[in-house]
């Protein structure tokens, strides 16, 4: 029987993760709110060919329940809860849970769901202490997950870039910030990263398995920004001390909890070699697409 994968959410991961599960011989639906794929995802990837994909509307439940009937073996779901819960669990758990050909399914979470480590090394087994409503309902939303009747895995993702989302398009458009807190750091992951591990993942199942998804580099904000402009030659913006920068309530609720996500797990379990094992790595790639 063909894998049949079916992906809750076709946006700047959902939507790659589609294309690359094509490559690897899946049948692939996939939703939006509208049926179509949005702008973002499309001038992200403008060669990549999406046209294997089904979309359906999220919204059109006469549809959803007609792929439903399809033989679905792999379910990924990276809708982020809605006023305070899932939306999936709320409206089509049951047909999920009646599916008799799922064999995985995974859902998209954060490591925001760690809190605050005041800068220490995190890894799956850490405490988690969510530090905001935001987070609260991600890590209650994971244990309902993780409650159901699924074949459920958790991914929790650190801060994703890829093409049309890095430090060097925040440069060229203007819209980087450039922030000063102490001892601050982010970890990150390429998105191409994200999509091998859930291959990977999707190929070796181990139900209730929760992975981190970061690089090797933890680095403070700041540093990726000038690391970024040194390389394009790109302006700097000015340097803006935290405290006092005018920052978006969101922004700020980032600069608020501090750790290092540690990836060995998917290493290890999942044979992850990362295409990007730092930020680094990337950006001395696409640096001469940016050069003035």
């Amino acid at each position: 029987m063909k894998n049949t994968l079916l992906i809750f959410g076709l946006g700047y991961v959902g939507a790659y993760t589609a294309y690359h599960a094509l490559q690897k011989g899946y049948r692939v639906f996939g939703t939006t709110r509208t049926g179509k794929l949005n702008t973002e995802v499309i001038s992200a990837y403008p060669d990549t060919n999406f046209s294997g994909v089904s979309v359906i509307s999220f919204d059109d439940p006469q549809t959803l329940s007609d792929v439903f009937q399809e033989p679905i073996t792999h379910i990924l779901v990276t809708i982020p809860p809605q006023n305070g819960k899932d939306p999936l669990l709320e409206s089509w758990q049951t047909p999920m849970e009646k599916l008799s050909s799922l064999q995985w399914l995974g859902y998209l979470s954060t490591t925001g769901v760690y809190g605050d480590h005041k800068g220490a090394w995190v890894d799956e087994n850490s405490l988690c202490q969510p530090s905001n409503p935001r987070t609260k309902i991600r890590l209650m939303v994971e244990k309902e997950w993780l409650n159901s009747k699924l074949p459920t895995h958790i991914f929790r993702l650190s801060g994703i870039y890829g093409p049309g989302r890095n430090a060097l398009n925040a440069l060229y458009e203007g819209s980087a910030k450039r922030v000063e807190k102490s001892d601050h750091f982010f970890s990150r992951i390429h998105v191409e990263d994200i999509i091998q591990t859930l291959l990977s993942s999707m190929k070796h199942p181990h139900q209730g398995a929760i992975y981190n998804l970061a690089d090797d580099l933890p680095s403070s904000s700041r540093e990726v920004i000038e690391y970024a402009s040194h390389l394009s030659g790109l302006t700097l913006p000015p340097l803006l001390d935290y405290d006092s920068a005018n920052l978006s309530e969101m922004a700020r609720s980032f600069y608020q909890d501090n750790r290092r996500i540690r990836n060995n797990k998917i290493k290890q379990d999942l044979g992850v070699t990362l295409t990007y094992p730092d930020y680094r790595n990337y950006f001395a790639r696409i640096a001469p697409l940016f050069r003035r």
